[in-house]
């Protein structure tokens, strides 16, 4: 039986550094789950060089200069007036604008938009009497459930909402139907006449739109899931006492639309619908600092873009199950309850579009020219005579020292040359990282390295499986993946109250073996916790799955399977194919289980398969010649889903020294010298504890519950 958690997290921290005196109200304050969606401080950046404009939201007049005692208002407005070189100063407080950047600065004067030094300007897409005056922004809904209200006033002609709570920055549900927002029931019910799950549940605080009488419906009722491992609302129930941030669906805050050069520091981005943050069609965007809540970063056609020390989280409420939204991977016996506003917290992944770019950028694409790989510059002479083409995909981005957290799916990543490094990868209900290498290019490839993905569904994976011709390469090196964590699945139902939470693996790719034409993956030097079984588990299934065209190098992981069990799966490939190209070497197998015990030449089969020796001609040992079974020896450990564990390896671990030498051109940030055998795992022994997270913020600590009651009292 299941012990019940009780646990109240304080909302006392206020995270809110030095905002402009006028604007102190717009405070906030967070919970004190760090780095979960908490602000971090605000950077001590020092002003710029340069031409100085400023705007602020409470005491600017758009008539005026612009300069810092005579600011403009708005950030629409003083768009207009900038020119390269220029820095455009946000004074603290909120700026409830949709503000479109189609600027164009150069490489050596780009324009940076920032916060004020020392202040933190927000840009909200929403209705401000929400937040600003939520007394009288509601009145109680006649006929309705207990605790629903109203808005006051119809908010017509828009095609929905989205929202979150104004004080933790936790998303609110966008219900489709009015009768799951006025539910009682919590549990899945099944028809007994039509044998499916359609009977009406409320699954959290939310909103629901009345597209005929253009009225927001939103009632904040407590949840009862009342179980170990997850969480449930106990807040205020009356949004009349407490700040919400409602948005319409179609709300982007920040749109980067043909930009160029451009900086953004120090910026929290809320209050969007489906994104919160588009780039497009741009190049030379660096945006540091920024924060988005709630909502998701569109990224279509662009690059070089840089992300860092930055932070997108998504609309998940801590009560959520899977199953509420499941966006058609729910059992065909279920519903979608609640709209998944935004699926994924970055999206990169998108087909080609046609558009007119200069002659001289279709002829070098058409050569395979490096300068055909970069956006169009849109000016000069080769403007002139443009031609219609497919657009280049994104390339050169850089996701660096950020945190991706509470999502459906996770970062989406499809392009060139990209890179994602020193991130946190937190609570995603399904794909924490999927990835498309879209072309077989010079520089068609992905880097993935020294990343913390935890508590997700299936922390790498892969969709493509129709394009006709073979895919690029990603490299997958230094990661901890750790999955003792699971996620909230299926919603309890009558006969099993307790739910089921589930991590899936390490691995997985869409379409099975009917894929074709995947990426080619080199997966080496992770360390890997995961609760995988069956037949694909063996090397938490990053040997299967694979097509003639692609390659598949496993070298060097440990792999860490946390089966209730006992059991060691099988060394198996399945489908009895002999003739791909696969490696797989110098990996460390360990069940943390007290009774678990690898059977006798249990990687015989692996080394014996038939894949094996096909791939002898390019790889001699073959499978496995060099992976064992053992305990890692990890600084520190102990099973269960919130151990504050310590990946690195202790002194006589039996994975010092054990690795194979890597090839020279595999990617790997912690290689030793040259004729050194690696350590197995990521950490190699010695080494300093990680960093992950904006300005390295995030360790080892234990995952903690979020919170049992939210209450900005």
């Amino acid at each position: 039986m299941k012990t019940k958690i009780r646990v109240l997290i304080p909302l006392a921290i206020a995270i809110t550094a030095t905002l402009h005196p006028a604007t102190a109200a717009d405070s906030l304050t967070y919970l004190s789950h760090a780095p979960l969606r908490s602000l971090p401080p605000i950077a001590a950046r020092p002003a710029a060089a340069g031409s100085a404009r400023y705007v602020d939201a409470n005491r600017g007049d758009d008539s005026t200069e612009g300069s810092e005692k005579s600011p403009w208002k708005s950030i629409r407005h003083a768009l207009t007036q900038l020119a390269p070189g220029d820095t455009l100063y946000l004074r603290g407080g909120v700026f409830y604008e949709n503000v479109s950047y189609s600027l164009a600065g150069t490489a050596e004067k780009p324009i940076t938009i920032r916060s004020a030094p020392g202040e933190r300007a927000i840009i909200d897409g929403g209705f401000r009497e929400f937040l600003d005056a939520p007394a009288k922004a509601w009145v109680p809904a006649e006929g309705g459930a207990p605790d629903e209200f109203r808005s006051a006033r119809p908010y017509r002609n828009i095609t929905g909402v989205s929202g979150m709570f104004g004080d933790s920055a936790i998303g609110l549900h966008t219900y489709w139907l009015l009768g799951d927002l006025r539910a009682t029931n919590e549990h899945w019910q099944m028809n007994p006449d039509k044998k499916i799950f359609d009977l009406a549940i409320y699954c959290g605080p939310g909103l629901w739109y009345d597209d005929a009488t253009g009225y927001i419906h939103c009632r904040l009722a407590h949840t009862h899931n009342d179980l170990a491992l997850t969480d449930d609302y106990r807040g205020e129930t009356d949004p009349r006492k407490l700040p919400l941030v409602i948005a319409p669906i179609n709300s982007v805050p920040l749109h980067f639309d043909h930009a160029r050069n451009i900086r953004v520091q120090d910026l929290v981005l809320r209050g969007g619908g489906e994104e919160c943050l588009l780039v497009q069609y741009s190049s030379g965007i660096e945006m540091d600092g920024v924060i988005v809540q709630c909502g998701r970063l569109t990224g279509q056609h662009s690059g070089p873009v840089k992300f860092t020390h930055s932070a997108i989280h998504g609309r998940v409420p801590p009560w959520m199950w899977r199953i509420d939204s499941s966006q058609g991977c729910a059992s065909g016996a279920a519903r979608d309850v609640v709209r998944l506003v935004t699926p994924t917290l970055v999206e990169m992944s998108h087909d080609l579009d046609p558009v007119a770019i200069p002659r001289a950028v279709q002829d070098e694409m058409q050569a395979g020219q490096p300068a055909g790989r970069k956006t169009p510059p849109f000016e000069g002479e080769d403007a002139r005579s443009p031609q219609m083409i497919h657009y280049p995909q994104n390339h050169d981005w850089e996701f660096s020292w950020s945190e991706f957290t509470d999502g459906h799916d996770g970062v989406f990543l499809a392009g060139r040359s990209i890179q994602f490094h020193h991130n946190l990868v937190e609570n995603i209900q399904d794909d924490a990282l999927d990835l498309s290498c879209a072309l077989p290019r010079v520089d068609d490839s992905m880097f993935i390295t020294q990343n913390l993905v935890r508590h997700c569904l299936t922390a790498i994976s892969t969709h493509f499986y129709n394009v006709q011709w073979p895919r690029g390469r990603a490299f997958i090196a230094r990661n901890i993946i750790d999955q003792s964590l699971p996620v909230m699945f299926n919603r309890p139902t009558e006969t099993h109250p307790e739910g089921d939470l589930n991590s899936v693996g390490t691995f997985l790719l869409h379409g099975s073996d009917h894929a074709q034409f995947i990426e080619s993956v080199t997966f080496c030097q992770n360390t890997c916790l995961a609760p995988t079984s069956g037949n694909y588990a063996f090397a938490h299934r990053t040997m299967f799955h694979l097509k003639a065209g692609s390659e598949r190098r496993v070298f060097n992981n440990i792999f860490v399977y946390l089966n209730d069990t006992g059991l060691y799966p099988p060394p198996f490939y399945g489908m009895n194919v002999t003739n791909l190209d696969l490696q797989i070497d110098g990996n460390l197998h360990w069940n943390p289980h007290p009774a678990a015990k690898a059977p006798a030449g249990y990687l015989e089969t692996l080394r014996k398969h038939p894949l094996s020796e096909f791939n002898k001609v390019n790889y001699p040992p073959g499978f496995g010649a060099n992976d064992l079974v053992s305990n890692p020896g990890f600084v520190a450990y102990e099973p269960g889903p919130r151990a504050a564990n310590d990946y690195r390896l202790a002194n006589g671990s039996a994975a010092i020294g054990k690795g194979v030498i890597l090839p020279a051109d595999w990617p790997d940030p912690l290689r030793p010298a040259n004729g050194v055998r690696p350590d197995i795992g990521a950490l190699p022994a010695g080494s300093e504890p990680p960093k992950f997270g904006i300005h390295g913020r995030v360790g080892f600590e234990a995952l903690v519950p979020r919170t049992a009651a939210i209450d900005p009292r």
